[in-house]
């Protein structure tokens, strides 16, 4: 059966909410109401996940909701495209200047900071041209994960790495380009 645009908005709330209370503290529907109103990495969380439900209506009211979503992204500085796939459990801590393109893929309970790029090297010859981010990882300020590569679960990158090729799990990467500093379980680097 088909879903409505109310249907995919109201999924998109609720998924919204069970990620929220997944990651924190536990809130009633009100107080997620109200924390929607004055933090903006859940406004910008809502906004990608009933987006992300939009997709699947195929109306022109849709199609205006997911404009006005995107609209809204952007005024916040940030751009995810509807199409990722992201787990749930995520944080946006800092949520400015994030950008995740379509085909990226990430895992559960993921952090990003602030101006982290999950983007493509533009290279259309495979079918998977965006990185896969694995559960537990990672990512700090300023850093660039380009291409068809994999983070490894636990890992982490450190802020203004570039990353290149697959991350180990469990691995601290730094550096242009991204190399394994250590190991989150040893405690080195």
């Amino acid at each position: 059966m088909a879903k409505s645009t109310l249907g995919a908005v109201t999924a998109g709330w609720r998924t919204a909410y069970q990620d929220r209370n997944r990651r924190a503290r536990k809130l009633g529907p009100a107080a997620f109401l109200v924390n929607h109103l004055f933090s903006l990495e859940q406004r910008l969380l809502t906004a990608y996940r009933v987006g992300h439900e939009l997709q699947t209506v195929s109306s022109p009211f849709s199609r205006f909701m997911r404009r006005l979503i995107r609209s809204n992204m952007h005024r916040m500085g940030s751009s995810i495209a509807f199409s990722a796939t992201i787990g749930s459990g995520i944080r946006l801590p800092h949520p400015f200047g994030i950008v995740i393109g379509e085909g990226a893929v990430i895992g559960d309970d993921v952090s990003i900071w602030q101006q982290v790029t999950l983007g493509s090297a533009g290279r259309e010859d495979t079918g998977r041209e965006y990185p896969t981010v694995g559960n537990g990882v990672k990512l700090f300020a300023k850093c660039t994960v380009i291409g068809v590569l994999d983070i490894g679960e636990g890992a982490t990158v450190a802020a203004h790495a570039v990353v290149t090729a697959d991350v180990p799990a469990g691995a601290i990467v730094g550096g242009v380009p991204a190399k394994v500093l250590g190991s989150v379980a040893s405690g080195e680097g």
